[in-house]
């Protein structure tokens, strides 16, 4: 359930996807999770210690 709420975030900051392969890809790196992908494009806050 949390995966969805990921993708649908992403889906708001990306336009037009052309396919999950090209939305998992972010800067040549193949991300497995839709949260992974957001942090990525530093969409969400991450706490770093």
């Amino acid at each position: 359930m949390e995966e969805r709420y990921y993708l649908k975030f992403l889906l708001i900051h990306i336009k037009v996807p052309q396919s999950f392969e090209h939305l998992k890809t972010i800067h040549g790196i193949f991300h497995l999770t839709f949260k992974s992908i957001c942090v990525a494009l530093r969409l969400l806050e991450v706490d770093r210690k």
